[in-house]
């Protein structure tokens, strides 16, 4: 954490079952996220989904951006990872940032 600037970072990998990688970077300031960013190996169609999702989550609580992500991935295509992955990895990213 910046001492000055009172923001923390959280980054993971995440071995997915079935071979895939996720990759989550959070920055958070006083319990919110102001940034989130989600990389790996995975299939998500429409892509633009993914980059929407992030963009809704900043300034947002931890319960707030599960919900997000919910609400985005709930009707798109995926192949080799779940909403419940992307859900566990930004809480173990959070976790790490605080």
């Amino acid at each position: 954490m910046s001492a000055t600037s009172g923001i923390s970072e959280g980054r993971i990998i995440k071995k997915i079952p079935g071979g895939k990688m996720l990759k989550v970077v959070v920055r958070v300031r006083e319990g919110r996220i102001i940034h989130a960013r989600f990389h790996g190996d995975y299939f998500v169609y429409p892509e633009e989904v993914v980059e929407d999702m992030e963009r809704e989550i900043c300034g947002k609580t931890l319960d707030e951006a599960k919900d997000i992500i919910e609400k985005y991935l709930a009707s798109v295509e995926m192949v080799g990872i779940s909403i419940q992955d992307f859900r566990d990895a930004l809480e173990e990213a959070y976790e790490k940032a605080r």
